[in-house]
């Protein structure tokens, strides 16, 4: 998802949304959005839309966490060892009832 063009262009809007924020701002939200219906469309269909909502927000603002952290450290064990942790977590909240 994140991966090769469409992580260039995202790591590229985020970068200048922290650079300047007021003139970038709008760009990296948008640039994020673009993500948002892949991941409301993974969530189980049973869950309420608020919780597909929250769901879908904090794997996308975690997954921009480790773009920035593999574009700026370089350190891809750091960021596959947080994402499998996503998945566990991932795994515990399709679990937890509504």
């Amino acid at each position: 998802m994140l991966v090769g063009a469409e992580g260039q262009v995202l790591d590229q809007a985020i970068g200048l949304a922290m650079y300047d924020p007021g003139r970038y701002a709008e760009l990296g939200r948008e640039a994020s959005k673009q993500y948002l219906p892949s991941l409301l469309s993974i969530c189980p269909v049973e869950w309420s839309d608020r919780r597909k909502f929250e769901v879908a927000h904090m794997i996308l603002a975690v997954l921009r966490g480790f773009l920035v952290d593999r574009r700026t450290s370089g350190d891809t064990a750091g960021v596959a060892a947080g994402f499998e942790a996503l998945v566990r977590a991932l795994d515990r909240e399709e679990a937890a009832p509504e």
